[in-house]
Formats: structure tokens, sequence, C-alpha cells
């Protein structure tokens, strides 16, 4: 079958789904019946359909016909792979376009009229030699969740693109930029991955970079940073932290206060020393090779949750040469055995342990904090108790629980909570109860008794098991954080089918052996974080999740991962794979990102 006979066949095949996918014809120019439709007859199937996607990948197309750009009800454009040099300025009667892929092409200029396409949401013009963006991108553009200009020549960043306010994934990697505004990172709360990586980039300290407060994942790789870009301390999200191949000789001690972050990699730099202030991280996976490290600080001995240190490559004297290469356990045992008697143990409230007591040590100073801190409460219904070593539920608490809205009692030494006393809790909207000592499951097991709960944090709480009907009070829940709890890892199967507008789950550390299938039943989900467990691969049947936007299946021992999951794009905006041992997908592929790896999956799927 000849090239128009393909085509002509594709385009009648298409009339119910207004979608015309003309991908690998090695076609040399956009065929004249797509876009023009004067020998249209009655009942053709444009006239029951609106043409929503052109899809011209890897084809040999050189030019583009200004009369294609009359299709103005297209939302998704791909032109990815060809051979264009430029795009014509009536590229801007697509006002519904949302999907623009001009990536893997000659262009040398971005026309200016694509910061005029108000509804884009995912612009994709990777791999070309572009030398500027438009001037004005992002300026009129808060729909955009997505830009992709990795692999060009680009020396800036306009200011501009801090009005894409709603950018969740801006890859600029292998560019020639050497600064960039800081203002710009202003705009964007709602980035959740900022790929920097092989730019020229240094020197230069982003005060506003604290502002991103939803990034979950950081690539500064190969610049010239001579101290990390910050404070981080407000990417109260930040999970990996990517920054090898730089010229950093210190590090911060404002790591510490991130909770999320699991991976550092700060390999390659010029590290000489590290601060025992900067060990207070919950970290998996700390990469330190090549540097100039001639010891370390016994307070890395603390950092118990480490399962990958590696150290090669540093001039260290003080550490034997068998502690280095063996177990990492091993390393850390003999790093806190150089720590004083007292910051080795396990602190705990030692007199609430003697005497029973709710405040334990000091029992005034702490009835006057907890008298205080309820004082201070900003609403009623809210009560935020964490971190002052209770060792039972106030009776405050219980005597209010009617009009609890907000309950956290993290970080105390409460081991277990009257379920049937949290019965009464018919408004309670959030409890949080991350490392608050639990040793039993917390919530009653009465159907509809939390009606309004929407996020519970039992977070690196001993809770010994889980029932199956663990969630039946609070069948409304939207975010849910098991992490550390190994009983999660065993729950009995149709525990959480019941959650179904569950859109946040959190199960890292707790010895998972496979992906749970109960997630496959829960529609809602947004963001599912399975790290560091012993998941050895995906089922086929996880595009079910359609409005899965983050998954982070890290530290695990997947080997390959199923090609369907790359038609999960472009709802899937991120994917973290460091940490396992995949067999079929090269680093470099990783490292450019999850698109990369979506569209490199999304090729090897059966047709």
């Amino acid at each position: 079958m000849d090239v128009a006979a393909t085509v002509a066949r594709k385009i009648d095949a298409s009339k119910s789904s207004g979608i015309i996918n003309l991908r690998g014809e090695g076609l040399p120019d956009v065929p004249r019946a797509v876009y023009d439709q004067s020998g249209a007859k009655a009942g053709n199937w444009w006239e029951a359909s609106e043409l929503l996607q052109l899809i011209l990948a890897h084809n040999e197309i050189m030019d583009l016909p200004s009369a294609m750009f009359q299709l103005s009800t297209l939302t998704v454009l791909d032109l990815s792979y060809n051979k264009l040099s430029t795009v014509p300025r009536e590229l801007c009667h697509l006002t519904e376009l949302k999907t623009l892929d001009v990536s893997h092409n000659k262009l040398a200029e971005l026309h200016a009229c694509v910061a005029d396409l108000s509804a884009l949401a995912q612009l994709s013009c990777s791999h070309n030699q572009l030398t500027a963006l438009p001037p004005n991108l992002g300026q009129n553009q808060s729909r955009m969740a997505r830009l992709d200009a990795s692999r060009n020549l680009l020396a800036d960043v306009p200011r501009t693109l801090a009005g894409a306010h709603s950018l969740t994934v801006l890859n600029l990697e292998h560019n020639k930029i050497r600064s960039i505004p800081g203002e710009v990172f202003l705009g964007l709360g709602a980035l959740v991955e900022l790929n920097l990586a092989q730019n020229q980039l240094s020197g230069c300290v982003w005060a506003e970079v604290s502002a991103l407060t939803s990034l979950r994942v950081l690539n500064i790789r190969y610049n010239q940073f001579t101290e990390l870009p910050g404070p981080l301390s407000g990417c109260v999200k930040l999970a990996e932290l990517h920054a090898a191949y730089n010229k950093i000789d210190q590090i911060s001690t404002e790591l510490g206060v991130l909770e999320e972050l699991k991976l550092v990699d700060l390999s390659n730099n010029g590290l000489k020393t590290i601060p025992g202030g900067a060990c207070k991280m919950n970290l998996n996976i700390l990469d330190l090779s090549n540097n100039d490290l001639t010891g370390l600080p016994p307070e890395l001995g603390l950092m118990t949750t480490l399962r990958k240190l590696p150290l090669e490559g540093n001039p260290l004297r003080t550490i034997r040469r068998e502690l280095v290469t063996g177990p990492v356990s091993r390393l850390l045992e003999a790093l806190r055995f150089k720590l004083p008697a007292e910051l080795r143990e396990d602190k705990k409230s030692s007199s609430a342990s003697r005497s029973g007591n709710l405040f334990g040590a000091n029992e005034t100073e702490l009835a006057e904090n907890l008298a205080k801190t309820l004082k201070l409460t900003d609403k009623p219904g809210d009560m935020v108790l964490k971190s002052l070593k209770l060792t039972e539920v106030p009776k405050a608490v219980w005597e209010a629980v009617g009009n609890l809205e907000v309950l956290d009692l993290s970080s105390n030494a409460i081991e277990a909570i009257d379920p049937e006393l949290l019965q009464g809790a018919h408004q309670l909207r959030k409890l949080l109860l991350k490392m608050a000592g639990l040793k039993s499951w917390p919530l009653p097991l009465v159907e509809g008794c939390l009606p309004v709960l929407g996020e519970l944090d039992l977070c690196r709480n001993r809770i010994p098991s889980i029932p199956a009907n663990a969630f039946v009070s609070c069948a409304n829940l939207r975010e849910l954080d098991l992490s550390g709890i190994a009983a999660a890892g065993k729950m009995i199967p149709g525990t959480m089918t019941g959650l179904v507008n569950l859109r946040r789950i959190s199960l890292p550390m707790t010895t998972t052996p496979e992906f749970p299938k109960d997630l496959l039943s829960l529609p809602s989900l947004n963001m599912i974080d399975l790290s560091s467990n012993s998941i050895t691969f995906l089922p086929e049947n996880i595009t079910k999740l359609s409005n899965l936007a983050e998954l982070n299946i890290s530290n695990n021992n997947i080997a390959h991962l199923p090609p369907r999951l790359g038609l999960m794009h472009p709802t899937l905006k991120v994917v973290m794979l460091e940490g396992n041992l995949l067999k079929t997908i090269r680093r470099p592929l990783l490292e450019k990102g999850t698109p990369a790896l979506l569209e490199y999956l999304a090729a090897k799927v059966p047709f």
C-alpha cells in the first residue's frame, strides 16, 4: 500500500475519534487531505467530529503550510522528530491548543506567537537549536503545566515564566544558561520537578528558590556551583537532590530540616568535610564519591535509614578500607561508636517511662507548655500538640472531641489512642500522628463515624498490624501516609479498596513486596510513593490509574518497566526510579527526565 493510500485509510479510520495519527509514515510534507476540506461531502467525518489531535511525529517534514493552521479546534499538535527550521506565525490561530510538541527538529527560533497560546498546558521544544525562548512565554499562560526546552542553546530564561503558575515540570537541561532571574521562582509554587543539569550556572544563590514549596526533584548536575542554591529549607517536599559534578565544597546544615529528602547526590564535587549538623537527614541514598573527604563525622552514624553510601574516590584516612567497601550498616555502626554514649542511645523521656505521668521528666514545665499551646490555638477546632513529649492524649482533647477539626499529636510518645473516644470526632478533617509513638491501630472500626476525615498521617509508628476494616470509619480520605510502618506492606487485600476518593498515598519503607493491587481500584489517585521497598515489577494495568501524576518507585528491585506505562503521558508527569536494577533502560535516558522515559516506553507498545 502506497503512502497516499495509507494516509487516506488513517484519515477515514479517525472519523469517530477526531484524531489523525500519521506517525512514522515517512512523509516529506503535510498531506493536503489533512487540512483541505474543499472536497468534503455530506456525512464526512469532520461534520460529525471535530479534529482535536494531529500527530505528524517521526516524518521528514521540512515546512508547514499556513493552511493547516485553520484547524482551529486542535488541542494536540505533535510535530516532533521532523526537519522543521521554522514554525509559521499562523500557529497563533490554534487558540484551543493544549499540547504542542516541536522537539527533535532544527528550529533556531520559536515564534513569539507561542506565548499567545493561553490554553497551552504542555510545550516541548527540546533537541533543537534555540538560542532563546519567546520573550513573553508564561506571562498569559497560567495553565501551562510542563515545559521541556532541554538540549538547546539557550542562554537565559525569560522573567515572564513566573506567570506559569501551574507549571509542575520545567526541564532546561543541556543548554548554555549562565544565570536565572531569582524572581522566576516566585511564581512557580506548583513546580514538582526542576532540571537545570548540564548548563553553565555558577555562584548564583537564589533566595527565591525557597518559594518552590511543592518541589520534589531538583537536578543541577554538571554546572559550576560552589554551593547549593538556597536556602532550600522552604522546599519542604524535596525528595531528590542531584548536584553531582559541580564545585561544591561544603554542605549546609539546613538540609537536615527537609523531612521528605531521601536522595542526595553530591558526587564529583570538592567536599573536604561533612559537618555533623548536616547529618540529621532521613536519607536512603547519600552519594559522596569522588570528593576530597579525609574523614567522616561520627554523627553520620545516626543516619540509620541510609541504604547506599558511595564513598569511592575520596582520600579517606581515618576509616578502615574494609568499612568503606563493606555493608553500609557496619560503617554506620562504627561511626556511632565514636559518639558519646548518651548520643548513641535512643533518647526518650526517661522520667516519663519511670513515673507513668503524662508529662514526663519536667512535669510542671510540660504542663505549662500544653496549657499555653491550647490557649494560643488560632481556631477552637484545631489542636496542634506535637513535640510535647506526651505519653497519652490529654483530657482536653476528648472534652472537645465533638468540635475537633484538626488534631496533631505528632512527635510524642503516645503508645495508644482509644478508638472509642475518637468515634465522636464527626468534624475531624485532619488527623496527624507522625512519629506519635503508636503501638496499636488508632482508628475506630465503626463505619462512617469519621465522615469528613480527609488527611491521615501515621508515618513512622510501630503499629504491628492493620485490620482488614481499618478504614471503614473514613471512606472519604484524600491523603494517607503509612510511611515506615512494616504492617502496611502486609495488609489483607481489599483493605484500601473503599477509599475511592484517595488522591495521595505514601507507603515507602513498608517492606512492600509487590505493587499493592488495592491501589489499582482507586481511580482518583494522583500521587503514589512506594519508594524503598522490595517491589520487583509494575503491573501492566497500572494504566487504569488515569489521574496519576506522580509515581515514586525509587530504591526497589525493579529490573523492567512495562511499555504501557508510557501511555500514561501526559498525565503522568514524574516517575522516580533511582536505586533500582533497571536492565533495559540506560542511565542517560533516565537523566533526560520522565517525558523522555515515557516516550521511549510508549514506542515499545505493540499496536
